[in-house]
């Protein structure tokens, strides 16, 4: 006769006290609603729990079994067990609701914290959006015949011109490097970071512009735009506590990638 308790702790009839306690520790970590995946792990969790409650609540055997019979060799359908049976589901089940109940306190924990957080990130992304917006500042260079120095990479032209560096789309200077030097030069920054957003050239009379491509004003500029979007779908729309926490990973990594480019470029 199988004992359907013991199969749920995948033990064998005439396991001990010791070895039912262990395969409750290794499965119950296994699939506890806080870190299992599995899309079953709550009512697998409450099916171990009411296995070891039984196992270790009701005793080897059932006393209308003879003494010979191996331990837990029983079915428990077979036997008048019910009212234990869902005591020990109900109390399976608000486990597992009181788990369920504490990640939830540290979710919100995390969120609370987090919201000033992201009050920062914002309120940096708006100051960004509001560089980026007001009259450039330029800045002359009137030296004559100065040379073309530039560095190239993967997918940057790199210009220094002015104590100012500008990562140009790669070949934008094909051309006119050919020429050498330039007679005039002005860099054209924003006036809060002093980020350079263009650069004019005078070579041999003819005017040459370029925009920056690189850096939080160029090509990473979508990142201010994402954030923004974000930010307003986070406070607004999304109040399932996964879904927001999702959303402060992404806004950790977008917000970190962000810093990173600001600085950098």
């Amino acid at each position: 006769m199988n004992n359907q308790y013991l199969e749920v702790l995948n033990l064998a009839p005439g396991a001990t006290e010791i070895e039912i306690k262990k395969a409750y520790r290794r499965l119950s970590k296994q699939y506890h609603p806080d870190v299992s995946r599995n899309e079953n792990a709550r009512e697998k969790f409450i099916e171990i729990n009411e296995a070891y409650r039984f196992l270790t609540d009701v005793g080897p055997r059932p006393e209308p079994m003879v003494a010979s019979a191996p331990a837990y060799d029983y079915n428990a359908q077979d036997h008048a067990y019910d009212d234990w049976r869902r005591k020990a589901k109900l109390f399976a089940k608000r486990r597992a609701q009181e788990a369920v109940r504490r990640q939830n306190i540290m979710i919100k924990s995390i969120l609370k914290a987090f919201d000033l957080v992201l009050i920062l990130i914002v309120s940096f992304n708006i100051v960004l959006v509001i560089d980026s917006h007001m009259t450039l500042v330029a800045y002359n260079d009137l030296s004559s015949n100065q040379p073309i120095m530039k560095r190239s990479s993967s997918y940057y032209d790199i210009l220094r011109v002015n104590n100012h560096t500008l990562y140009l789309r790669a070949g934008d200077l094909e051309d006119v490097e050919k020429i050498g030097t330039y007679e005039h030069a002005t860099v054209y920054a924003t006036p809060l970071f002093d980020k350079p957003m263009y650069l004019d050239l005078v070579i041999r009379g003819k005017n040459y512009r370029f925009k920056q491509y690189a850096g939080v004003y160029g090509f990473f500029s979508f990142f201010i735009k994402a954030i923004l979007l974000l930010a307003v779908l986070y406070k607004a729309f999304f109040r399932s506590l996964d879904v927001q926490l999702t959303l402060t990973i992404l806004f950790a990594f977008l917000s970190i990638f962000q810093l990173y480019i600001f600085l950098k470029y």
